[in-house]
């Protein structure tokens, strides 16, 4: 395993000489490299709208340790206002919501819905492409938690983006859009429904 990400590490080292060097040209360079190294090809992305019905589906709970997690697009906008556009701080990883594959993809595992959990960044960078058995880990638990009416601070989203006039609409009405509960022909929620 040693080795395997050495491409990125040498990009990440690139992209950072350049940003202390003040060198746009090289940082645009080392940010292209990044974007269509090889090896993020190699990994499945998971598009917001599935990671969002996954997310929604286990109540923004982390399935391996039941920590509540808030959705990463929310956060880089709280971290707009604390860091005044600076990278989201360290503490806000701990609770950033990530989309887990539990039969990791390097290991023939899909990006199935029915093989995703919701995990916080703890768990997931703990479990990264290793199987639940080798780590000792129960099974995640998928789906509503009973009386857990946590949302990821989601009911703010909307009203924290316009706040913050409106940053990268596209990237945020399409996360926004995909993390808007469906409504019943009511106009009331519907119940959680589980996987």
């Amino acid at each position: 395993m040693a080795g395997q990400y050495d491409e990125i590490y040498a990009e990440v080292e690139r992209l950072s000489r350049a940003v202390v060097a003040r060198d746009s040209t090289a940082e645009r360079y080392a940010r292209g490299a990044l974007a269509s190294n090889e090896w993020t090809a190699r990994h499945t992305r998971v598009r917001p709208e599935l990671q969002a019905g996954v997310f929604i589906r286990d109540a923004f709970v982390c399935c391996y340790c039941d920590v509540r997690t808030v959705p990463l697009p929310i956060l880089e906008l709280l971290g707009l206002r604390l860091t005044r556009g600076l990278l989201t701080p360290e503490s806000f990883l701990l609770i950033s919501t990530t989309c887990n594959h539990i039969m990791p993809v390097t290991r023939g595992g899909s990006s199935a819905r029915n093989n995703l959990a919701t995990s916080c960044w703890r768990c997931d960078a703990t479990k990264a492409d290793l199987l639940i058995s080798e780590l000792g880990w129960p099974e995640p638990r998928l789906g509503p938690r009973e009386r857990e009416t946590w949302r990821g601070l989601t009911e703010h989203y909307r009203m924290l983006w316009d706040a913050l006039e409106q940053p990268e609409p596209s990237r945020h009405e399409r996360w926004m859009q995909a993390l808007a509960p469906a409504k019943t022909a009511d106009g009331s929620m519907p119940p959680p429904q589980a996987s």
